[in-house]
């Protein structure tokens, strides 16, 4: 039976390096916002996120804590908000949450929470609050491409052991068929009969 050989083997290792990076690579692609809640004069209330949007985001929006569309797109609930950006929304009055997803390719989301009780004044500057399924579907991307990666290496592996041992299969069968194609070991005439 013949093996793999080290130039295949190499070829096929690199192959899985290539393919495990491209899922590592859309992984970290993958726009982790933050939201930061800030008091402005005039009891406004500013939600930024950061980093930067790309610019090919789609279906931007805003929602508070009972999924009521504050805006949609670049159209907001003109009685609720006094500015929007592609990064910032300055509401009229403080919501305690808020929170915002968009298309970027891959879909994006970020949950912003503020302290608007009226002792506490301005809203502080807050850390962004994760949901649960955030942190879930998360655990649930890396496991899948876990998975991934060794269903991926393993049916490659399959590939390769296949390959070989068809091609030993079939070098078998060729050297039988030869064997039965040879003629039969001819006699040289000696000038001799038998009588």
């Amino acid at each position: 039976m013949q093996f793999v050989s080290v130039t295949h083997f190499k070829k096929a290792m690199l192959l899985v390096l290539w393919v495990f990076l491209m899922i590592m690579s859309s992984a970290a692609e993958r726009l982790h916002l933050s939201c930061l809640c800030k008091g402005l004069p005039g009891h406004l209330t500013l939600y930024q996120l950061s980093p930067e949007l790309p610019k090919n985001c789609t279906e931007k929006g805003w929602e508070d804590a009972h999924k009521t569309a504050i805006t949609r797109g670049s159209e907001p609930d003109k009685s609720l908000v006094h500015s929007l950006t592609d990064q910032t929304l300055v509401m009229r009055e403080c919501r305690s949450y808020l929170h915002f997803t968009a298309q970027c390719g891959v879909f994006v989301e970020a949950n912003c929470t503020c302290d608007c009780s009226p002792d506490s004044g301005p809203p502080p500057t807050s850390a962004p609050v994760m949901k649960p399924s955030h942190k879930t579907r998360n655990a649930h991307d890396r496991v899948l491409q876990f998975f991934l990666s060794v269903s991926l290496l393993g049916i490659i592996v399959f590939v390769v052991y296949l390959r070989t041992t068809l091609r030993s299969w079939i070098c078998w069968i060729c050297s039988v068929d030869k064997q039965d194609e040879l003629p039969e070991a001819e006699v040289p005439f000696t000038g001799v009969t038998a009588t």
